[in-house]
């Protein structure tokens, strides 16, 4: 089975790239991550696109689950309003073969893709046995011919169909409806905007394709139409006690009437009117076409330089600080676009802001200490009285010295004086030779 996203009309091979850039290389992962409002809301944020548009992508993705099913098959359901396979398996078979015939531009099924009314059955029968993937939009209603084929059961099988009066909670503001009205054909034209937009970038891109001088097309809505019926009534707010009060406006109220609706249901109300509406393009007023020249900012404030943006329709961007270059403090002295260069409504303009120097504080000179004045001389002290020298006293005479006692004469020895002479002559006798 072929999951590729290009076989999904509106996608192309540069939102594939996006896509699978998210997360979403895949039918199935497409499914998974835009099944809810939610999710489909959070995506188109990110592509930069239609929530329905996306919308669109899921229904065709469910569709497509159904085996057999083509993409030129598909793309037809979704337009005659079948949302999943839930509504696939209640269609009416004629009733949608004719609607998608008006659809169709030529009667060839063979170059549309056209389904047969055995085909179509087929794909009915197998989406009987399949669950739904995706959660429908709450304000994306059923499909007539779904509605069709629940009526022809009710009257076959002998039942009756309910009878619906209504009641105040059908109608709507008038403002509310013709305004809803016109802005889904601005966000229809503002989509097919987008798409030459992005296309033209793509071919922006590739060399090649700028060789051949490609360029993208764009596609206008130069007028719309519309023609409802619809059942009017007038209300004014009452109080709590049930009393109208006249001193509150009135509203013209309107209710749409649907000639399947009212069939299928048996809508009981008095004759519809009609209400015609024709929206046509008008050009976008030459304030917001035309490029303004930047006016001359140098020399103001802050403050003067946002007044004079404003009066003119600009918006003052970011500003810088810079020492040195201006005498005055806080004013312009630069800016960016210069001035009298041509930009557009709304574009920002960015300023330098100078400063002067700041001047240089004075060296402080340094404090002289006084000299101090010479202590006078101290008064010399008196001397004290030198102390009295003590006396010498007297020297002690000296003693007499003692005579030397007489040494006694001793009395001689002859046997020492024999002893003596005989040791002196050993000494001197010869030696033998």
């Amino acid at each position: 089975m072929d999951n590729s996203l290009v076989q999904i009309k509106g996608i192309g091979k540069v939102l594939e790239t996006k896509l699978i850039a998210e997360g979403i290389p895949d039918i199935p992962a497409l499914l998974e991550k835009a099944g809810t409002s939610e999710a489909r809301e959070a995506l188109a944020k990110k592509l930069k696109t239609n929530e329905k548009i996306i919308y669109s992508w899921v229904k065709q993705g469910e569709l497509l689950r159904v085996p057999g099913m083509s993409a030129d098959i598909a793309d037809m359901l979704v337009r005659i309003g079948i949302r999943d396979v839930a509504d696939l398996s209640c269609i009416d078979i004629e009733m949608s073969l004719q609607m998608m015939k008006s659809l169709s531009d030529t009667t060839s099924p063979a170059i549309r893709g056209f389904p047969t009314k055995e085909k179509l059955t087929s794909l009915k029968n197998l989406a009987v046995l399949m669950t739904p993937a995706i959660s429908k939009d709450p304000d994306d209603p059923t499909s007539v011919v779904v509605l069709a084929l629940t009526k022809k059961r009710a009257l076959t099988e002998g039942g009756s169909l309910p009878t619906l009066s209504v009641g105040d909670e059908f109608f709507y503001d008038m403002g509310d409806v013709i305004s809803s009205i016109g802005r889904g054909i601005a966000e229809a034209q503002h989509a097919l905007d987008m798409t030459a937009i992005a296309t033209q970038q793509e071919i922006n891109k590739d060399d090649d394709l700028r060789a051949w001088g490609l360029s993208a097309h764009w596609y206008t809505i130069p007028e719309a139409s519309a023609n409802l019926k619809m059942s009017y009534q007038y209300a004014r707010e009452s109080t709590e006690q049930g009393k109208t009060d006249s001193s509150q406006r009135g509203r013209l109220l309107v209710s749409p009437i649907n000639a399947s609706y009212t069939n299928t249901f048996k809508v009981s109300e008095a004759l519809p009117s009609e209400l015609h509406l024709k929206f046509l393009p008008l050009p976008a007023p030459t304030r917001w076409t035309e490029m303004i020249a930047t006016p001359d900012l140098a020399g103001l404030t802050l403050r003067d330089a946002k007044q004079a943006l404003d009066g003119v329709g600009l918006l003052l961007g970011n500003f810088e600080l810079e020492t040195g270059v201006s005498e005055n403090r806080g004013v312009v002295v630069s800016q960016i676009p210069k001035p009298g260069s041509l930009v557009w409504l709304t574009d920002r303009v960015q300023v330098l802001l100078g400063i002067p120097e700041p001047e240089p504080e004075p060296i402080p000179e340094p404090e002289l200490e006084p000299i101090p004045e010479p202590e006078p001389d101290p008064e010399p002290e008196p001397e004290p009285d030198p102390e009295p020298k003590p006396e010498p006293e007297p020297k002690p005479e000296p003693m007499p010295e003692p005579e030397p006692m007489p040494e006694p004469e001793l009395e001689p020895d002859p046997e020492a004086d024999r002893k003596a002479k005989a040791r002196a002559n050993r000494k001197i006798e010869p030696e033998p030779e």
